[in-house]
């Protein structure tokens, strides 16, 4: 991999592995390749990047996000097309292949707002592949600060899949930096 320098605020990344050897029950077939290009300067971030895996998916995401005042706004747009091997996974549905050459579209609105002595996070967004039912996830969650290195966190989730059911979900840890 190669991170350029930081210029102005922009900076372009760069990853290559090595194909593998064919013996694999996925047959892999391409080497895989991974670029992005970031930009962060002031109350202005934004993200470009384009991943193809060994199993010829390709994937590829724009994003940004700016701040005002106490909150920092975010969006994002993804979409994968997966390719005609037969050999790749959703990451929601891990139990069926997808369909070769299907893709998957989504979006994400955010924010992180400081309150306190943390941060509320929220966010929404929307996932919807080819050959599979359309998600739908709403998230409320809070990080209390101790440290620079270490915070408290609380986060309730709520995943709606059409035609079948909804899940709520809770979680509460602790997050320390090594």
């Amino acid at each position: 991999f190669y991170n350029t320098p930081v210029i102005s605020g922009f900076q372009g990344n760069l990853s290559i592995a090595t194909k593998e050897d064919g013996t694999s029950t996925l047959h892999a077939s391409t080497v895989p390749v991974s670029l992005s290009g970031t930009y962060n300067n002031g109350p202005i971030g934004a993200l470009l990047a384009y991943e193809r895996n060994a199993l010829e998916d390709k994937y590829w995401q724009i994003g940004a996000s700016y701040k005002v005042g106490p909150a920092k706004l975010m969006a994002s747009y993804a979409r994968t097309k997966f390719g005609d091997t037969g050999n790749s996974f959703d990451a929601f549905n891990t139990t069926e292949r997808v369909a070769p050459d299907s893709k998957t579209k989504g979006w994400l609105l955010g924010a992180i707002i400081t309150a306190g002595p943390g941060n509320v996070l929220v966010g929404y967004g929307q996932k919807k592949p080819d050959n599979f039912e359309t998600i739908k996830q709403a998230s409320l969650g809070y990080e209390y600060i101790l440290s620079k290195r270490t915070f408290l966190y609380t986060d309730v989730m709520n995943i709606r899949r059409s035609g079948t059911k909804t899940t709520n979900t809770f979680d509460v840890g602790i997050h320390h930096n090594f």
